[in-house]
């Protein structure tokens, strides 16, 4: 009779700690995926002049890429994170634009015609931002996208010097 409430008493401790553990995780699964997922920082707006025009395109993609590189969630495969399941859509939406519009940028802005050479540093952007976004290991995604940004950083500081070329065809801003 004393065996048996020790064992009962042995089951009822185990299935308390069992129990307490559970609520911890649930708790930090909760706390995780509140705290992971962060809204896309914002971009300073200045006077439009005939320079910004030419920076706005390359700025926009650097921070768009700075958040990315910061906090990419579909190649997660570990749990609590694993578990969202908007965020990481966001995510891919964005690299989605960002890869159009550096491609543009790399095949339209940068140069006058088809025959005339693409810019270099736009090239390389385009070629780190076209890494499988899957990928976690040997390269990892984050790695090749901050590889972009110094790229996209370099086009910046010679379209500000002069040294790179924008053309912005049509515009009527």
């Amino acid at each position: 009779m004393q065996e048996e409430k020790q064992e009962s008493a042995q089951i009822r401790g185990r299935g308390r700690l069992v129990l307490l553990i559970l609520i911890l995780l649930v708790v930090f699964c909760a706390v995780v995926m509140v705290i992971i997922p962060e809204n896309p920082s914002t971009m300073p707006w200045r006077v439009w002049t005939r320079r910004l025009r030419e920076l706005t395109l390359s700025r926009s993609m650097r921070c768009l890429i700075k958040d990315m590189a910061g906090n990419w969630l579909p190649n997660d495969l570990f749990w609590p994170t694993v578990l969202l399941d908007n965020m990481p859509n966001f995510q891919l939406g964005v690299l989605e634009v960002v890869r159009y519009n550096v491609r543009v940028m790399r095949d339209n802005l940068s140069r006058m015609r088809t025959t005339d050479r693409l810019d270099p540093n736009a090239e390389a952007a385009f070629t780190n931002l076209s890494n499988d976004p899957f990928k976690w290991w040997f390269p990892s995604a984050e790695s090749k996208w901050k590889s972009a940004l110094t790229q996209l950083e370099t086009y910046n500081q010679n379209l500000a010097s002069g040294k790179a070329h924008f053309y912005s065809r049509a515009t009527t801003w």
